[in-house]
């Protein structure tokens, strides 16, 4: 946590509370451990602007120089508990803040994160290790995968291999288990012959974007602002939490339906 819907959505509140603003500096908490160096941030006397894309479980922040143009892309990974706040003044800045864009009216994005997980660094592009988002790029993740289900790691159970981000890009721990039961998959099946199953695919898609649109899961401290609050997410969901539990080969706890096995 957060997966897929939880980072899309924090990157939809970013760019609602940075849109038509100038910068003018990145600063970063004391006692952030994260080595970047923040002086690459475009230098023009006019500031930069901000706005956020977010893949799977990433997200990148564009830093555009007014008058250069110049664009540098900062990627932040949110940890277990990382989330963005906006606040109007410096006085008002939260507890735990480790990363903070400050504007020229004075207001800052801060990156709050109380364990501390969240990273950031300047990137090129979105990682190399991590596949296409299973549920805005669906037709690059479904061909990453039958492109690639001849490799020895697709002998692996599908439940582990839901885990795997350079295949599964967003996928986590609940929306595994709402996958596999909503698809009536045996969760021991291979990953091999799992990813036949057109019906399992399409949830790759459709249960991530079920959860975006009802607000996500719940983040320490943070309440999404958007989604659709006539369902609760635990309303919505019909496996996590409530049927069977193991540990699996990862050390995650796998919620499952014994309904399904072969």
């Amino acid at each position: 946590m957060p997966e897929l819907a939880e980072v899309k959505l924090m990157t939809e509140f970013f760019n609602s509370k940075a849109e038509s603003k100038r910068f003018r500096a990145v600063h970063k908490s004391p006692e952030s451990k994260v080595s970047t160096d923040l002086s690459l941030t475009p230098t023009d006397v006019e500031g930069f602007t901000v706005s956020a894309k977010s893949r799977g479980k990433e997200s990148i922040v564009y830093l555009t120089g007014v008058k250069s143009g110049e664009v540098k892309k900062l990627k932040v990974t949110f940890g277990m508990s990382g989330h963005w706040r906006s606040v109007s003044h410096a006085t008002k800045i939260p507890d735990h803040s480790h990363l903070m864009f400050e504007a020229f009216d004075g207001s800052i994005m801060c990156l709050v994160d109380v364990r501390r997980f969240a990273k950031w660094s300047w990137v090129e592009d979105w990682s190399q290790n991590r596949g296409p988002d299973p549920v805005f790029e669906h037709d690059e993740f479904v061909k990453n995968l039958v492109l690639n289900r001849h490799k020895k790691v697709f002998k692996k159970p599908i439940c582990e291999m839901l885990m795997d981000q350079k295949y599964f890009n967003g996928i986590g721990n609940y929306l595994r288990a709402e996958i596999l039961y909503r698809a009536k998959m045996d969760p021991w099946k291979s990953a091999h012959d799992a990813i036949k199953d057109g019906k399992m695919l399409a949830l790759c898609r459709m249960v991530p974007l079920e959860a975006y649109k009802i607000g996500g899961g719940s983040i320490k401290d943070w309440k999404n602002p958007y989604g659709d609050q006539k369902i609760t997410m635990d309303q919505w969901m019909q496996c996590y939490g409530k049927k069977k539990s193991m540990i699996d080969k990862t050390g995650r706890t796998l919620w499952y339906s014994d309904e399904y096995l072969t």
